[in-house]
């Protein structure tokens, strides 16, 4: 399935923002974070990866700006 091109755009620039984000972090947080995106991956446990929530809010924000 291809995007469009303001979904493109956006989900380029959420990453930038993204790389940012771990960029900051330190070795331990990375590794949490690497953990809650795993722990995100099961449906049994809460969605607790804060990169994640934050690629989605700065793509949705992103893409509303472009629209």
């Amino acid at each position: 399935m291809s995007r469009s091109s303001n979904e493109q755009i956006a989900h380029d620039m959420a990453m930038v923002f993204i790389q940012a984000d771990l960029s900051s972090m330190s070795g331990n947080e990375r590794l949490e974070e690497l953990k809650a995106i795993k722990d995100d991956a099961d449906p049994s446990k809460p969605n607790t990866s804060t990169i994640i929530d934050n690629f989605n809010r700065y793509y949705r924000i992103i893409l509303d700006d472009l629209q």
